[in-house]
């Protein structure tokens, strides 16, 4: 989880890891979910996330995008504008 300012509910979590699965959401007071535009199956998968959630499969990405992501949003505290978000 990154925070920008203590108090603040904006926020972004980071996920997963194992077996290259990857899960990044965005929060602002609305929730977005980082998602790989290529996958069009809704099908559900299991990610580790400290405990074992269950995500689309749309939802899992890779690392790559992922550190850009998080990368965007610690210098600027906005999403990623080449990447891809859905808003839950």
């Amino acid at each position: 989880m990154l925070a920008l300012e203590e108090d603040s509910d904006e926020m972004m979590v980071v996920g997963g890891g194992e077996n290259n699965k990857y899960i990044c959401m965005y929060y602002d007071g609305d929730e977005y979910s980082l998602i790989n535009p290529s996958e069009k199956s809704d099908a559900k998968v299991e990610v580790l996330m400290g405990q074992m959630s269950i995500r689309k499969k749309y939802e899992i990405i890779d690392l790559e995008s992922v550190l850009l992501a998080v990368k965007t949003y610690a210098e600027s505290g906005e999403m990623e504008k080449s990447l891809t978000w859905k808003k839950l």
